[in-house]
């Protein structure tokens, strides 16, 4: 397997939760930090925080330090290099000859009245052992011992 396949299978491994979807359609427009992200998204900071992290790995998207805040952006580089394979993947020969598959087929024929009939056995219907329930085991009640003092319990 090449590096250009691996590469293009982490990209689209990186890409296929629904949720890192929308994180990448939420910055289709302008680049964003991980609080207007989390805004929009249906969960917590560090669920956020992980897809995030996979999209970055994957060069799916970039993350520059502003400030105290990181700012997302798409890395348009990877999303051609996707496009650029969903295109080859189009452009592939599908008018070739498909190979046809032939199942064999099997002739069935009346026995003549010389030979014996086959005998055919049909499945037995068994019917499931009812599930055992177990009663709960009852604990004993404790035992008190009591001396001039104090009470005890064991």
């Amino acid at each position: 397997m090449s590096a250009k396949d691996i590469e293009i299978a982490k990209i689209l491994n990186a890409l296929s939760d629904a949720n890192r979807i929308k994180i990448v359609s939420l910055l289709l427009d302008s680049g964003k930090c991980a609080n207007t992200i989390l805004q929009k998204m249906p969960f917590s900071q560090p669920t956020l925080s992980h897809h995030l992290s996979l999209l970055c790995e994957a060069n799916v998207l970039n993350a520059k330090r502003v400030g105290k805040e990181i700012i997302y952006t798409i890395n348009k580089d990877t999303i051609s290099k996707i496009a650029s394979f969903t295109d080859t993947l189009m452009s592939a020969n599908t008018d070739a000859p498909k190979k046809v598959v032939e199942t064999p087929t099997v002739k069935v024929t009346k026995p003549k009245a010389a030979k014996k009939a086959v005998k055919v056995s049909t499945p037995k219907v068994v019917e499931a052992p009812a599930p055992v329930v177990e009663e709960p085991v009852k604990q004993p009640e404790p035992v008190r011992y009591q001396n001039d003092d104090f009470d005890f319990l064991d």
